[in-house]
């Protein structure tokens, strides 16, 4: 008698035992399934963020470099009309002046409202096609703001004469920006006086 209440204590203590540690490592699993589920839900989350942002912002980018492009060889083929000319007078420049600052302007104020909406995104999750086109906008603000550009031949850096200092043209930037939208070119005209 007493060697079967031994054999039964035994296994209750094994049945208990094995219970006890399937808890555990069920408990492990679904604790580490749930991390896992939550990280792949983040990235998703991050990704489509990433994703509807560009999706805003690609459009009218291309748009916006299009069109400068077009100013660009419109100028190159008037090289000698001198459209950009000013004579100094600011307040009053001519057409072709005034919208070729406001095709730079539309691009580089996309730009910037696109980096700061994509401040609240992590761009580590970024796939390579959306990596491109961050690497992209930041080439294209770096080759207006950064100085290496000039090494090697003469060049004032503390001068704002071919580069612009990173802070103001943000500022120049934000400036064209009326309600979360570039402002027209009427809107600038009026600006500039």
């Amino acid at each position: 008698m007493n060697g079967i209440l031994s054999i039964k204590t035994d296994l209750l203590w094994a049945t208990l035992v094995s219970a006890i540690v399937s808890a555990a490592v069920s408990y492990y699993f679904k604790q580490r399934e749930a991390r896992h589920k939550l990280a792949v839900e983040y990235e998703y989350e991050q990704r489509k963020k990433l994703r509807d942002l560009i999706g805003r912002y690609h459009g009218r980018l291309l748009h916006a470099c299009n069109s400068l492009s077009y100013r660009f060889w419109n100028l190159y083929q008037n090289a000698n009309a001198a459209w950009l000319d000013s004579d100094g007078d600011y307040k009053r420049p001519g057409y072709y002046l005034l919208s070729f600052v406001h095709r730079f302007l539309a691009i580089f104020s996309f730009i910037r409202q696109f980096e700061n909406e994509a401040i609240y995104v992590d761009g580590r999750i970024a796939e390579q096609m959306d990596f491109i086109f961050l690497s992209y906008l930041e080439a294209i603000r770096w080759v207006m703001t950064d100085v290496a550009l000039f090494d090697g031949i003469p060049y004032d850096n503390s001068h704002q004469r071919d580069h612009f200092f990173a802070d103001n043209f943000r500022q120049y930037c934000d400036g064209c920006i009326a309600d979360g939208q570039f402002i027209t070119y009427v809107a600038l005209t009026d600006h500039v006086r």
